[in-house]
Order: structure tokens, then C-alpha cells, then sequence
């Protein structure tokens, strides 16, 4: 699979180049918002009488309509221009992309990384399957939409979206082991511990030997044993290290021989936000976009560091 430096390079040396197009839709688009503007403004004031006003309605209505079509075209081109060919310099005869693809919700569900409560919404987009040591490592966009009853008889909604990997491994798993960013500990130290939940479903709360660990994440699980085995020092060394590059909030579970890893993104895997009036250059830079890919290799290296130790 190539490596991030080199998408970069080709990122800068054959994408960026071929973008004049796109770059000039950007323009006419940010021109059709000023004159929207300008016509809206005009409609409420009333200048030119009931005549120009009929005149003005209709002008705007078009420009919101060119102002639609113009922001999906620029996401289309977006998805065309830069993701796809980025994503296939990282096909190869082992490697494959579907942009619309998804796996067995059940491997979702198994994972126990996501709440799926009465009113939930599951969407699946984005299908990476990398072939890794005799097995396929599957990562995807995911994004879960669960709606609540607050006590005060409203509703609320809460919605979770970023990479879903899957990875099979010759590590011998039993039942299942879950870790989740420590948020309370890490706001509120000692107070903040004392607030943990001592379950979460059918998984209790599980103390390891590492303070320093125990601040970053909190484990849960439905053996002590097998947390203990899975979660050595050399393996929370390693989780420790993508959680501080990952600002902590990344989420892995160990369930019978498969290691489940969850990435939230604010808009979402290989999503990058297209906004007209963001500066061109900070928009149709690799850096947009490299978090993204980065999270790709993460995952990986996670999966095999993890293996390495257990297997060596």
C-alpha cells in the first residue's frame, strides 16, 4: 500500500495541477452567493415597487437554485478530483475500494462499540479492504444516529460518525474486551473516577496496573483474565501512542478473535468539508485530507503491532 508521503507528493505533483476547473466553479460560485445576497436584500426593502419586487423574488429564487446545484457540483468534482484518485494510488492487487460499499450490520452490532437503542439510524459508505497477512483488515465510514427521551418528555438526538475497522487475528479472544476514551478522569482526575459507570451492558468496569493508562481510557469487559492478557504493557503502550496522535478519542474491543477500532470524525471519513467561502488554498490542500488517510495506516499498524506482541 503506498504511504503517505508518497499520496502527498502525488497529491501536490498530479492533482493539484489539474484543479483550474474546479477552482474556477468555486469562484462563480462565491459570485452567484454576493448577488443572492444582494437580491435578497433588495426583496426586503422593496426597491423598484411591486413590479421590481415580483422581478427580484423570481431573480433570487434562481440564484438560491444556482446555489444549490453549484455546492453539489463542487462536491461532486471534490469526490472526483481528489478522493478517488487518491484513493486509487492505494489500490493495488490486494487492496480494493467501494465507494458505496458495507459489511454484515451483525459485525457492527458484535463489536459493541455502538449503541443500538430502539431509535437508531445505521448508514454504511465507503468500503476499504486491505489484504494484511493472510486476512482481509475491512474499514469504513459508519455513522449512527440514535434519537432519546429526555426526562422532560423531549427528544434528543445524538449521531456518531467516523471509521469503523474490522480485523481478524490468530490471537486467541474470549469474549470481550472494550476500551473507550476516559473522558471523566482525564476532566475531573480522582472525582471524575468515581463517576465511571461499573458496567456498560453486560461488560463490567475492569482496574489494570497502569494509572497512567487508566487516565486515557476506561476498560470494560466480561473477563477480568483475558483484559489482563490482551492489555499488557507493551499493547497499552501502543494504544497510548495512537490515542495521544488520536487526542484520545479513538475506540477498540477485542471479541472473539477479531479486533474492532472506531475513529470519530466530525464530518465523517474521507469527508472533507467543501465550504465555497473557505480560502482555495486552505481547501485543496493535502492537509485537508491527510488526517483522513493517515487514520488508514494507524489502524493497520495498530492491528499488527498488537498481533506482533501476542504472536511473537
Amino acid at each position: 500500500m503506498t504511504d503517505i508521503n508518497t499520496l502527498e507528493n502525488y497529491f501536490k505533483n498530479e492533482i493539484s495541477p489539474t484543479l483550474g476547473s474546479f477552482r474556477a466553479i468555486m469562484n462563480i460560485s462565491k459570485y452567484i452567493i454576493i448577488i443572492t445576497l444582494i437580491g435578497f436584500a433588495n426583496f426586503f426593502i422593496g426597491i423598484g415597487g411591486d413590479v421590481g419586487l415580483i422581478f427580484t423574488g423570481v431573480f433570487v429564487f434562481f440564484c438560491f437554485l444556482l446555489m444549490f446545484f453549484s455546492t453539489k457540483q463542487i462536491k461532486l468534482l471534490y469526490r472526483n478530483k481528489i478522493i478517488m484518485p487518491l484513493i486509487k494510488q492505494l489500490e493495488d492487487e490486494d487492496t480494493h475500494f467501494d465507494f458505496n460499499g458495507s459489511i454484515d450490520t451483525q459485525e457492527i452490532r458484535q463489536s459493541k462499540l455502538f449503541d443500538f437503542g430502539d431509535n437508531h439510524t445505521l448508514t454504511q459508505s465507503k468500503l476499504l479492504t486491505c489484504k494484511e497477512k493472510d486476512r482481509n483488515i475491512e474499514m469504513l465510514n459508519v455513522k449512527m444516529t440514535n434519537t432519546y427521551r429526555t426526562s422532560d418528555n423531549e427528544s434528543t438526538t445524538v449521531t456518531t460518525e467516523g471509521l469503523f475497522v474490522v480485523a481478524p487475528t490468530k490471537i486467541k479472544i474470549e469474549g470481550t474486551t472494550l476500551l473507550a476514551p476516559d473522558i471523566a478522569e482525564r476532566v475531573a482526575g480522582y472525582i471524575g473516577q468515581l463517576t465511571q459507570n461499573k458496567t456498560l451492558g453486560d461488560l463490567h468496569l475492569i482496574r489494570l496496573d497502569s494509572p497512567d493508562f487508566e487516565k486515557e481510557f476506561i476498560v470494560y469487559g466480561d473477563d477480568e483474565v483475558t483484559a489482563h492478557y490482551i492489555l499488557n504493557h507493551t499493547v497499552m503502550e501502543v494504544l497510548s501512542e495512537v490515542g495521544k496522535k488520536f487526542l484520545f478519542q479513538f475506540q477498540i474491543s477485542f471479541v472473539m478473535n477479531r479486533m474492532y477500532l472506531f475513529f470519530p470524525f466530525a464530518t465523517g471519513w474521507l469527508e472533507a468539508e467543501v465550504e465555497i467561502n473557505k480560502k482555495q488554498e486552505e481547501m485543496l490542500s493535502f492537509d485537508v485530507l491527510k488526517r483522513d488517510f493517515e487514520v488508514i495506516y494507524a489502524a493497520i499498524d495498530t492491528v499488527n503491532r498488537i498481533e506482533k506482541h501476542h504472536l511473537s
